[in-house]
């Protein structure tokens, strides 16, 4: 979402209780415990401005738009050996996930260098073989 590395939100449920891993400080409520001390406000000024642009990406369908228009161009080039994987509108709007039948996913995105993408999970890094839990969904 563009915001600085080493910065993050955690969202927490009403009526979820959360053990800190180390004990001690009562930063943020006993939440912050393994790092105690002071908060770096720079970077938390630089997620919220991330989060105000993000927001309105969402609100104005942007994001989603251009998920859709990517995928109508990969059908257009691809036809019938690339499958949306999941369910076609009730999905992350900023999130495209795909199969190419019969190709490595690696090597079609050798040939995209400005293309964000993964073609799998980190733990089975340099595999061309889909995961099984890749394969049940």
């Amino acid at each position: 979402m563009y915001a600085p590395k080493g910065v993050g939100v955690l969202y927490v449920r009403k009526g979820v209780v959360l053990e800190p891993v180390i004990h001690g400080s009562g930063h943020e409520t006993g939440r912050r415990a393994a790092r105690a001390g002071t908060e770096n406000i720079l970077l938390s000024a630089a997620l919220g401005a991330a989060c105000e642009l993000g927001q309105k990406w969402v609100e104005r369908d942007s994001i989603r738009h251009l998920r859709d228009l990517f995928w109508d161009r990969l059908v257009a080039r691809f036809g019938d050996t690339v499958v949306l994987n999941g369910h076609p509108t009730e999905r992350l709007p900023n999130t495209l996930n795909v199969s190419f039948i019969g190709r490595i996913g690696s090597d079609i995105l050798s040939r995209i260098p400005n293309l964000g993408a993964s073609t799998g999970s980190a733990c089975h890094s340099g595999s061309a073989e889909l995961s099984p839990r890749l394969k049940a969904m």
